[in-house]
């Protein structure tokens, strides 16, 4: 692993030097803590989920500030060397997928897989979520209040959220735009990513997003429950359709 970047808000690593031969370079954006694995320490997150790249750059809020204890676009513009020229793809879990999501607002990227994402975490936003405030107070600044006018017209946006009480605070915010696939299957709640992976179709679910042949009835199916489509599935009552396993 090569350290790209270091402070007290940020740490960037890259699993390869920036070369010229490289064509598709993956963003992994950790979440609060290694949700994977449940422990509250920051680790690179989906691996083996770069498999598939030249390179893969791991990107670490090490304040746990979603985005504003640093100046995220000028964080990627720092990346340029690594970026210019390659097809950009980005992944992240929790706090990750939110910053994920943010980077499609900065870069050029072709397909973002984000797992239980946060719409906001700023009370004046979200005065009902009542998750992660020890991280929450010490943002001092809101530079990325929400997602709102994050989403473009050109990347193409997987976010799967949870099915609970929680995790609907965030869901019900997020636009309906063709090219967002936004999935919630029956049994999950902010360990999905986790669920996915111990049923062994973690890898299969981010693997056809970035294909972009991933599917409503396709993902209920690798899940084994019933999906409810808020974006990007087959039309509905109300525009969402539950599509069983």
């Amino acid at each position: 692993m090569i350290r790209v970047e270091k402070s007290d808000e940020l740490r960037v690593l890259a699993r390869e030097p920036a070369g010229p031969g490289q064509r598709r370079v993956l963003l992994s954006f950790t979440g609060i803590g290694n949700q994977m694995g449940g422990m509250d320490v920051q680790e690179p997150e989906f691996f083996s989920a770069g498999n598939a790249f030249d390179n893969i750059l791991f990107i670490s809020d090490l304040k746990r500030s979603w985005g504003n204890a640093y100046d995220f676009a000028a964080m990627c513009a720092r990346l340029s060397p690594y970026l210019e020229g390659r097809e950009i793809y980005a992944l992240g879990n929790s706090m990750g997928g939110f910053l994920a999501i943010l980077a499609a607002a900065h870069l050029p990227v072709a397909a973002v897989a984000a797992f239980v994402p946060q719409f906001s975490v700023a009370p004046h936003v979200v005065p009902e979520e009542t998750r992660w405030q020890d991280y929450v107070r010490g943002i001092g600044e809101w530079r990325v209040p929400s997602l709102e006018g994050c989403f473009n017209a050109t990347t193409r946006y997987h976010v799967f959220s949870g099915n609970s009480e929680e995790e609907r605070i965030h869901s019900g915010r997020f636009p309906v735009q063709p090219n967002l696939f936004h999935a919630v299957p029956r049994w999950s709640g902010h360990t999905l990513a986790k669920k996915l992976k111990d049923r062994g179709v973690l890898r299969d679910v981010i693997a056809e997003a970035w294909e972009g042949s991933l599917t409503g009835p396709r993902l209920a199916r690798m899940a084994g429950c019933r999906v409810e489509m808020l974006s990007g599935g087959p039309p509905a009552p109300g525009g969402r359709q539950a599509l069983e396993g």
